[in-house]
């Protein structure tokens, strides 16, 4: 009785309050995916005893941890793009105003914000010139 074995792959996720999009978590790395899931299940249903089945309670316990393992994906997915928007709406505050940051560069300026832009899951204010992400914005004046 041959199974595959899966293995979850889990990661730590740190958040930091300079870097609000690090709390953005995709599914591969939030343990086994639905896929994997279904592929245990299935397995365990093969090759099960025959002289003892699994209970219905376990069946229904395991569709139980899918359904929610969905709709914790779906949650994810939701929080990854109010995090995206409430960072360009951050951003925009900024049009008008004095910054000093760091550009991607490496490079220390300071300027007025003329634009603001999305780069992924980037926030980039720009300078005119010189563009720096959200995170490496250092000061904010009038």
């Amino acid at each position: 009785m041959p199974v595959n074995a899966v293995t979850p792959s889990v990661s730590s996720v740190t958040h930091t309050a300079s870097d609000p999009a690090a709390t953005a978590v995709s599914a591969d790395r939030m343990g086994i995916g639905r896929d994997a899931f279904m592929q245990l299940l299935l397995a365990q249903m093969r090759y099960q005893d025959p002289l003892n089945p699994m209970e219905d309670r376990d069946f229904i316990a395991q569709l139980a941890q899918l359904n929610s393992l969905e709709q914790l994906e779906q949650l994810n997915e939701s929080l990854s793009a109010f995090i995206g928007q409430q960072n360009l709406l951050r951003g925009a505050e900024l049009i008008g105003k004095t910054i000093r940051g760091t550009t991607t560069e490496g490079e220390y300026v300071e300027g007025i914000v003329v634009a603001v832009r999305s780069l992924g899951a980037e926030v980039i204010v720009s300078l005119g010139d010189k563009d720096v992400p959200l995170s490496a914005v250092t000061q904010v004046t009038q």
